[in-house]
Order: structure tokens, then sequence, then C-alpha cells
């Protein structure tokens, strides 16, 4: 599986776990900008400009799941 920066557009939307970040290519990647998520079907979205759906992380003491972000790239977690 490639691990490099791909557009959202190709992101798997299937709940698969992967990287998502609103930074744009050449930016610092912060804790408040890249998430661990994956997209569930159904949900409605605050943050991101996404239809049929919502991107939901994977986070310890998170009162709202949603990533509070608008991904602009994703990319596959590295493997363990």
């Amino acid at each position: 599986m490639d691990n490099e920066w791909q557009d959202m557009k190709s992101a798997p939307r299937d709940g698969s776990p992967i990287i998502i970040t609103s930074a744009l290519p050449g930016a610092k990647l912060t804790a408040s900008n890249t998430y661990i998520a994956s997209f569930w079907e159904g949900e409605e979205s605050m943050f991101s400009s996404e239809t049929g759906g919502a991107w939901i992380c994977y986070m310890d003491m998170v009162k709202e799941p949603e990533a509070p972000i608008d991904p602009v790239r994703w990319k596959s977690l590295p493997q363990s």
C-alpha cells in the first residue's frame, strides 16, 4: 500500500482508518490539523465539505468524534 499523501478524492470511504489532514503540501502537520479517522456513511458533517457522511476520529476523551477539519489530503496508516 502506498504511504504518500494523496488527494481526498481517492480516500477510502469504507470505514477503514486512515490519516487525514487539512494541512496543504509544505505546511506543518500538527495535532490540530491531522487525525486518524474513518469515513462513516450517513453521519452529518459539521466541519467537512463531504456529503453522505463524516470523518470520525479515533481519540480518547473526545466529546465530538467528528474530525474538526475539512481534510485535503490523506495517507494510509503505517504498517505495524
